[in-house]
């Protein structure tokens, strides 16, 4: 079931593609801050965490069946996913606020051939601060965040792909147990008229949106 954040969400998606038309494949941001622990099962009921994935790279990509850039942009997931699974990457999609039912009869018409997640309740939307679907970040091997995309890209694109294998051995990953990002840490997200009433307390991934500014 829809909430009213997925309502928001669809004046956005349609404008995603144009917004983003001269952004690069994918934004480097710092790779200081830890990605949010996530616990979602799968649409054969299995159970995956965050964490399960520690020590590889991770892609992490936000859609709904409803949304035309996440639907255009499968396809090329789709063939990455063949490049990167013997490679010792992970991709996951997190369906956003929708029942099983209907991920179910998507996956039926459009088989998506990597791990399908369920967030029925968009939790998502608040821990990662989603404005726009497709929304997808790359995860490092040692859990922080180290690229992000907002709107479609074309997945199996060498250069995207050449970037997320580097993160293989671009930093050892760290052995004891990361610090969660503090909220003054954080970024205020959005433009200058939008974060001009904002608080001085920041989240998470608005400290990685500020680097799309």
């Amino acid at each position: 079931m829809f909430n009213k954040s997925i309502f928001g969400l669809l004046l956005l998606i349609f404008t995603s593609t144009q917004l983003y038309a001269e952004r690069p494949l994918l934004k480097q941001l710092s790779g200081r801050s830890t990605a949010p622990a996530f616990e979602y099962s799968d649409l054969n009921d299995k159970i995956h965490k965050l964490a399960d994935y520690k020590g590889k790279p991770i892609i992490i990509n936000f859609w709904a069946t409803w949304c035309p850039p996440c639907r255009k942009e499968m396809p090329s997931m789709n063939r990455a996913w063949k490049h990167l699974k013997d490679e010792g990457i992970q991709m996951l999609a997190i369906n956003i606020g929708e029942d099983e039912a209907n991920v179910h009869l998507f996956q039926n018409e459009h088989p998506i051939d990597f791990p399908i997640l369920l967030d029925p309740t968009s939790e998502s939307l608040e821990n990662w601060r989603i404005r726009g679907l497709p929304t997808t970040y790359v995860i490092s091997p040692n859990g922080t965040v180290a690229y992000s995309a907002i709107g479609p890209r074309k997945w199996d694109d060498t250069r995207i792909l050449d970037k997320i294998r580097a993160l293989k051995t671009a930093e050892p990953a760290i052995t004891e147990k990361p610090q969660p990002v503090a909220k003054s840490d954080a970024i205020q997200t959005g433009t200058k008229e939008e974060t001009k009433g904002a608080t001085k307390e920041k989240s998470f991934t608005d400290s990685l949106l500020d680097f799309f500014k």
